[in-house]
């Protein structure tokens, strides 16, 4: 049984301020199996308010599944 999660985490700081990306986490059988940071491109441009990546975890939750 997959299940997969998304959490907006902190990452480092860039001049001074805070970055955050959304973190997919998938499971199997309630197992934790790995975990993959998704940015502003789905990849590796991170988000520079959490407002942005809060939208942008819930347009991925609405949408997970529906691929």
């Amino acid at each position: 049984m997959k299940k997969v999660e998304f959490e907006v985490i902190t990452d480092k700081f860039e001049e001074g301020l805070p970055t955050y990306y959304v973190l997919k986490k998938v499971y199997y059988f309630g197992f934790y199996f790995y975990g993959q940071l998704l940015g502003q491109n789905g990849k590796d441009i991170a988000f520079q308010d959490v407002e942005s990546a809060e939208e942008y975890k819930k347009l991925l939750e609405e949408n997970y599944g529906k691929e």
